[in-house]
């Protein structure tokens, strides 16, 4: 399973990382819908050991990753992902475009995000996870290409019961 996640999600891991990788309680002066969201990204990384899956990273995200000043535990972080992740799939060329079609029908507006959604789609992503709540309210009714757009919680349940059902 190839999972994609949105330059939002990879900035939370970078700024919270003691929160999802480590075993620091999630700050109660955080927003209760923040701390949902670093704690289901502290669950998808404590069922990455059960499951086979991989996370994407496209030039399109480190670019957007690195626009701005980025501190120096965020390029750490970014770098990471690059090494990390696996960069070895390859686009479909008209996945990309239908998806990108498809993107604009759905009236999301946003052009980069409209190009992450195409990737993802056109590398195989099953899952494209980002606390956008434009890209999430648009495009969550179904399926982009087979790929699911959901928040980290929203996508907890049906990612264990796929562990539990393999």
């Amino acid at each position: 399973m190839l999972i994609y996640f949105d330059a939002n999600i990879v900035q939370y891991c970078a700024d919270y990382g003691d929160q999802i990788f480590g075993n620091v309680e999630t700050s109660p002066c955080l927003g209760w819908k923040f701390r949902r969201e670093l704690d289901a990204l502290r669950q998808l990384v404590y069922l990455e050991q059960f499951g086979n899956w991989t996370f994407a990273s496209s030039s399109h995200l480190q670019c957007e990753l690195h626009r701005g000043r980025p501190t120096k535990q965020q390029r750490e972080m970014y770098s990471e992902l690059k090494d990390t992740a696996d960069c070895s799939y390859s686009l479909d060329e008209q996945v990309y475009r239908d998806v990108l079609e498809d993107c604009l029908v759905q009236r999301l507006r946003d052009r980069s995000d409209q190009k992450h959604v195409a990737i993802a789609a056109a590398m195989g992503a099953s899952w494209f996870l980002t606390n956008d709540g434009d890209v999430v309210r648009n495009l969550k009714r179904r399926p982009i290409a087979r790929m699911r757009v959901a928040r980290p919680s929203d996508c907890i349940s049906d990612i264990s019961i796929g562990l539990v059902l393999r």
